[in-house]
């Protein structure tokens, strides 16, 4: 693809072959997104305690399980706000189920007041986009793959801060996505380069990803924003049915995930950044990177990412920069103490952005069948990296002090994520003991670092300021409460099964 904010219209390649188009898909990438100069900072997610003691006592469809588990268990997610009350459900509701799908621009106005001269938006939010549909149903009957007939209907899914979603329609039943970009200043390499992985992990990898159908970057096109129409993927989020899960089944999803892992873990590359057309690495695509930049980097080695972070230049309130000479002094000292440790060096891996449970999708067609993966969305700001950063619990297996009822549970499904995981390698291969060695080294320099630094722009000064002035005490060792490599439960420790292993690799 050009590196242009102009359109690229192409007539589509077929898409994978056997591939199930359905109406009960889930809308790609509807979460709350956090890239260019309208991110803030990112919420924890907050999950409610939910008793599930009759869940497996249920009769009825697996959509009444995965009803029953959701309640209590919305993921919210506040990038682009200011006030959690502002907050509304970004997700796409039920994927299988009545088809009601409500346009949530209806639910926050703005007024002409909010615009400036520049045509930007002050708000925290952008503005709902204005779509033209007759002209997007004439590029769709036009540009997209086999012969649907024209398209009947364009319903709303819903809206993320930074994308909103449609649902394109046509008269053989057949449906695609429609994803719109509603910052207008968005640089247009975060979309170049999640096409490009895409591409890539589809011709490298059997992960399911959505296949891309038609491109037009260009912000003032005749539909009124920069879109990709992509295929329609059919399942459920998995934060949606997790709950609903009997353990055997958890550990059949966790498989299956450990096999994307594995997969990534097989792609390798030599410099740290975000994949430019052809699967080259090029600059850095990440969500707290302003829009005007084209991207940073790429990079030799992991210290030299991490220090990226933390610029002179950086966009930070005065107290912050004057603290950022001894964390990049503690950041160096840190990493040179890590020369021995292989998972930090290259060949680096391709690590996806966001790898949650709200961008993987499960099909589960009957309560007595294990659930089966059917996709991984939402490739944007993903880069090549380091095996440590890829190798990583999925959150809903940690455990937070707001949901002990899993505690027991959490502990042997991570047992048996990193033991699946390391058997994924040949036994007493460097690459096994790597993985092991992963999970074994988490600590909170890095993981720390990466939540004050990397994850993040703040919107509280104050909060900003402590929390960077407690992660250098953690630094100095000086801190009177050290904090473990993860901190959701406040009485953690580290899980005892990683002090084993299969008899280390055989140089």
């Amino acid at each position: 693809m050009e590196n242009s904010k102009h359109a690229t219209e192409q007539k589509p390649s077929e898409a994978r072959d056997g591939y199930v188009e359905s109406k009960a898909a889930l809308a790609y990438e509807c979460q709350t997104d956090s890239k260019g100069e309208g991110a803030r900072e990112m919420m924890a997610s907050e999950r409610q305690p939910q008793s599930t003691e009759n869940i497996d006592e249920i009769d009825g469809s697996c959509a009444d399980r995965i009803s029953l588990a959701a309640q209590g268990d919305h993921v919210t997610q506040t990038a682009g706000r200011t006030n959690d009350e502002d907050d509304e459900d970004e997700e796409e509701g039920d994927p299988v189920g009545s088809g009601d799908s409500e346009d949530a621009a209806d639910n926050n106005s703005e007024t002409s007041s909010d615009w400036d001269s520049g045509g930007s938006w002050k708000s925290d939010e952008y503005p709902a986009l204005e779509l033209n549909y007759e002209a997007l149903k004439h590029i769709a009957e036009y540009y997209l793959p086999g012969n649907h007939g024209k398209c009947t209907d364009i319903t709303s899914i819903g809206r993320g801060s930074y994308h909103e979603v449609r649902t394109l329609h046509f008269e053989d039943d057949w449906t695609c996505i429609g994803r719109f970009t509603r910052d207008k200043q968005e640089n247009v390499a975060i979309t170049e380069s999640e096409l490009a992985t895409r591409d890539y992990v589809f011709k490298h990898t059997s992960i399911r990803v959505p296949q891309t159908y038609h491109v037009n970057l260009d912000p003032t096109n005749a539909v009124g924003a920069s879109f990709v129409l992509m295929e329609h993927i059919e399942g459920h989020h998995l934060y949606k049915m997790w709950k609903a899960l009997k353990t055997e089944y958890r550990l059949s999803v966790l498989a299956q995930i450990v096999d994307v892992l594995a997969q990534l873990a097989g792609l390798h590359f030599d410099k740290i950044g975000s994949l430019k057309p052809g699967g080259t690495v090029g600059p850095l695509q990440h969500p707290i990177i302003p829009y005007y930049e084209a991207g940073r980097g790429p990079y030799d080695t992991a210290q030299d990412y991490l220090l990226s972070f933390i610029p002179d230049d950086a966009v930070r309130q005065e107290a912050i920069l004057a603290l950022y000479p001894e964390v990049r002094s503690g950041v160096k000292r840190f990493m040179q103490s890590q020369a021995d440790n292989a998972t930090l060096h290259a060949p680096f891996h391709l690590i996806h952005g966001d790898f949650d449970a709200q961008n993987m999708l499960f099909i589960w067609e009957s309560p007595t069948t294990q659930p089966r993966l059917s996709g991984i969305i939402d490739w944007d700001c993903t880069y090549s990296g380091t095996l440590y950063d890829l190798c990583e619990y999925p959150r809903f297996i940690l455990d937070s002090d707001t949901d002990d009822l899993w505690y027991e549970e959490n502990k042997v499904l991570r047992k048996e994520f990193v033991r699946m995981l390391a058997q994924k390698f040949r036994k007493g291969s460097l690459e096994r003991h790597a993985v092991r060695e992963s999970f074994r080294r988490k600590t909170y320099a890095l993981r720390g670092f990466y939540n004050m630094f990397a994850t993040r722009l703040w919107n509280r000064p104050d909060l900003e300021l402590m929390m960077a002035k407690d992660y250098l005490e953690q630094l100095r060792g000086t801190a009177s409460d050290m904090r473990p490599a993860y901190n959701g439960r406040h009485d953690y420790e580290p899980d005892s099964e990683l002090e084993s292993d299969d008899g280390g690799p055989t140089v």
